[in-house]
């Protein structure tokens, strides 16, 4: 047994190496040929498995505050990496600014709407599973932008990549909530608040490198290895929380009830407002600053 899980281990490496010096050679080796981004993908996804099966006997200690953080950061990273690629994004598919915004500001509004999907799904069905369906999701919606041939098929691409990304936010803090008690709860979900901070600083700077390095469509590339290895982390070693299934958490009238209940409160839509109020402005200024400083 330990012959082959060595064996096993020697054959992930080799995986690892072929497929990075493979990504290698197509951006150092020369000119880009007809299959040149079924090649980059296909040395991508030989990265990723490799690495995978390395890490995969310590994947069961990733269950910690850092890896909640990384899911929480699916927001924030989905929208800051790929803003320094937007000016590219506009010259390579013939489209204008506002048409390249749409891919932020509808991302804004499906991850926005999502919530109000994932939420009552997990307390109905459990938390793994809308996680383990999410990240795919965020996989399969990052690699349909990443080869996105229209500005419009980049748009719905974005559209469900927001989708996806919604569930590792909503889930996280979720899978916190049912695993601590209310004080200790507390003090992880303030460590969250970390992803949020480190995204804008170091998402645009990654971002910056890929564009310039790959093109655009590397940025994508990224968010899909992104995706992959928060799905390997639930697959492998998150397991189910939600300890106390509400069957009637989707049904029609307990939602309109519950959400009647939330804007009935004055300092929930506050506090609303005003998380709403800072976020436009935010978007308003990251969106349309790429056009400007590129």
């Amino acid at each position: 047994a330990s012959a082959l899980l060595a064996l096993v281990w020697v054959g992930a490496a080799l995986l690892l190496i072929d497929g990075a010096l493979g990504l290698w050679a197509l951006t150092f080796g020369g000119a880009k040929t007809g299959n040149f981004w079924f090649d980059v993908v296909r040395n991508v996804l030989a990265i990723i498995t490799g690495f995978l099966i390395l890490i995969s006997p310590i994947l069961g200690a990733l269950v910690t505050v850092w890896f909640f953080v990384y899911l929480v950061a699916f927001q924030a990273i989905s929208t800051d990496l790929y803003l320094p690629a937007l000016p590219a994004i506009g010259a390579d598919l013939s489209a204008g600014v506002e048409e390249v915004q749409l891919t932020l500001s509808l991302f804004l509004v499906g991850f926005g709407t999502a919530q109000l999907l994932w939420g009552p799904v997990s307390d109905r069905i459990g938390r793994r599973p809308p996680l383990l369906l999410g990240t795919a999701l965020y996989v399969l919606a990052s690699l349909a932008c990443m080869a996105a041939p229209t500005i419009e098929a980049l748009i719905g691409g974005r559209l469900a990549q927001a989708v996806a990304a919604c569930s590792g936010v909503v889930l996280g803090r979720a899978v916190v909530r049912d695993l601590y008690p209310p004080a200790e709860a507390a003090r992880i979900l303030a460590y969250l608040g970390t992803a949020m901070a480190l995204a804008p600083i170091l998402g645009p700077v990654l971002g910056g490198w890929l564009t310039l390095a790959f093109g655009w469509r590397s940025t994508f590339a990224a968010l899909a290895l992104f995706g992959a290895l928060a799905f390997a982390g639930v697959l492998l070693a998150v397991p189910e929380t939600n300890r106390a299934k509400d069957p009637e958490a989707v049904r029609p009238a307990v939602l309109v009830r519950n959400y009647a209940g939330l804007l009935a409160d004055r300092l929930y839509l506050t506090r609303v407002a005003v998380a709403a109020l800072g976020y436009a402005g935010i978007f308003s200024f990251i969106s349309g600053t790429p056009h400007v400083l590129i």
